[in-house]
């Protein structure tokens, strides 16, 4: 009887000790590299005091309006039938710095990427003109 109860005893902690591989595979990794389509840009257009002075806000963009980011740090914007081709840097985890076909002279642009997920990509660029006055552009994209 005692050797009966021994081998229930340890089938039980053999079987009962097994646990099922609840392993959670971790998420892909996301990047910027891939296409995104154009879904909303909003420009502020400021003095140097912060008084906004006008806002233009566009969303009537189409699967041919979109930014494609290459892996090898090259890229292509394809906005209301105008091609720019241009590269890219990673200055941080949030400013990404392009260098676009302008004027000789001319700084680079700096985006700060404010969402970045599997599908949305929210970027933001500010530029100064003459007298402080700057203009803040935000950036809505979905990926395709």
């Amino acid at each position: 009887m005692k050797k009966a109860l021994l081998i229930v005893i340890v089938f039980g902690l053999l079987f009962g000790s097994c646990k099922k591989n609840n392993h959670i595979p971790p998420p892909a990794k996301v990047t910027i590299v891939g296409k995104w389509k154009y879904k909303k840009s909003r420009s502020l257009f400021m003095d140097s005091q912060g008084t906004i002075l006008s806002e233009d806000v566009i969303t009537d963009y189409t699967d041919n309006d979109f930014l494609q980011y290459n892996a090898d740090g090259t890229g292509l914007s394809m906005l209301k039938g105008s091609k720019v081709d241009f590269t890219y840097s990673f200055i941080d985890s949030i400013d990404t710095e392009y260098t676009l076909p302008r004027s000789a002279g001319d700084k680079p642009l700096i985006f700060t990427v404010f969402v970045l997920t599997a599908t949305a990509l929210t970027r933001q660029n500010i530029t100064y003109g003459p007298g402080e006055f700057r203009t803040i552009r935000d950036e809505d994209f979905v990926k395709f």
